[in-house]
C-alpha cells in the first residue's frame, strides 16, 4: 500500500531541514508526542548526508482491531531511521516495528511553499501476512496518518528555536 502525507509549516525550508538533522529535535518531538520511552541509537554526518536512528516505545494512535490484535498491540516498539540529503532536501525513511509483520519505508521531500515550506511523505507499507495483511496495512496507514498530523503541530511549535539558531 502506498500512502502520501503532506505537512505544512510557516518556516523556511532551511529551518525545517536544520531541525530534521538535529538529534535534540527528534528527542523533543518524541517527548511532546507522549512517547513512553525514547533512545537515540546513532547520529552520523557525512558531508551533506545526515542520518539519525532512534528507538521509541509508544501508544498506537488508533484502536487496534480485534482481527489483527495478535499482530499489532496497543503499544508499539519501533526503530526509526532517517537519512537526509541536504543538497536535495530529501529524506529516506525506514521504520521497523518490533515483532510486527510489516515493513515501512518512505521518501520525504521538503520544498518551499510561499513564505513557508512543506514536507511531503511517500510511504510504502507492506505486510507479509496473507489474508489479514491488507487489514494490517490499513491500520498502519491510519495510525501513521494520525501520528504525523499530531507531529505536525508539535514540530510547528519547536521550529522557532531553529529559526533563531
Amino acid at each position: 500500500m502506498n500512502l502520501q502525507i503532506t505537512q505544512t509549516f510557516s518556516y523556511r525550508k532551511s529551518v525545517l531541514l536544520k531541525a530534521l538533522i538535529a538529534p535534540a529535535f527528534h528527542l523533543a518531538v518524541a517527548k511532546k508526542m507522549g512517547t513512553l520511552e525514547t533512545e537515540l541509537l546513532d547520529h552520523q554526518v557525512n558531508g551533506e548526508i545526515h542520518s539519525i536512528r532512534i528507538r521509541r516505545r509508544m501508544q498506537n494512535q488508533s484502536p487496534v482491531p480485534a482481527a489483527i490484535a495478535k499482530f499489532a498491540s496497543s503499544e508499539v516498539n519501533l526503530t526509526h531511521f532517517d537519512e537526509w540529503d541536504l543538497k536535495t532536501s530529501t529524506g529516506h525513511l525506514k521504520v521497523e516495528i518490533a515483532q510486527a509483520p510489516v515493513r515501512l519505508k518512505g521518501v520525504a521531500v521538503v520544498t518551499s511553499k510561499g513564505k513557508g515550506c512543506e514536507r511531503r511523505f511517500d510511504w510504502e507499507i507492506k505486510s507479509s501476512i496473507p489474508i489479514v495483511g491488507k487489514m494490517i496495512e490499513d491500520f498502519i496507514a491510519k495510525d501513521l496518518t494520525q501520528t504525523l498530523q499530531k507531529e505536525e503541530a508539535i514540530i510547528a511549535g519547536l521550529l522557532e528555536a531553529y529559526a533563531s539558531a
